[in-house]
């Protein structure tokens, strides 16, 4: 509520504002985001999943555990809450699912490992690409 936007109009050289403008910014919509829970639940199967290396380079791991049930996905989201990548667990190798990673810029972002009707697990990955 005590947001403003202000827009003006200056000159490079001299610095000298010719016109200016201040107005009360937008509210926001939708739900107020706090934050994500770090606390992984302990009866969830999806507790079990592991993620590396972190940071990641060009791949990052999951490592499965033998008995992790079907149905469990992820989905990769950005700091601006867009979903960049996301996938199931259905084709592991040796109980690793490998993620190529080359595509998305350097940042942290937020792993959302879920099945229906059991609890959400969410994790963060360091992404540093290097060439």
């Amino acid at each position: 509520s005590q947001l403003k936007l202000i827009g003006f109009i200056q000159n490079k050289n001299t610095k000298e504002i010719y016109q200016s403008v201040t107005i009360t910014a937008p509210k926001k919509k939708g739900a107020v985001v706090v934050g994500l829970e770090e606390e992984i639940p302990k009866t969830s199967m999806a507790s079990a999943i592991q993620l590396f290396p972190n940071p990641a380079n060009r791949i990052v791991n999951f490592s499965l555990p033998d008995n992790l049930p079907a149905g469990y996905s992820w989905k990769m989201i950005d700091q601006r809450g867009v979903t960049v990548l996301e996938g199931d667990f259905s084709s592991p190798i040796n109980s690793i699912q490998e993620v190529e990673i080359t595509t998305l810029p350097n940042a942290i972002y937020n792993i959302i490992i879920a099945a229906p009707g059991k609890p959400t697990v969410y994790r963060k990955l360091a992404v540093m690409n290097r060439n």
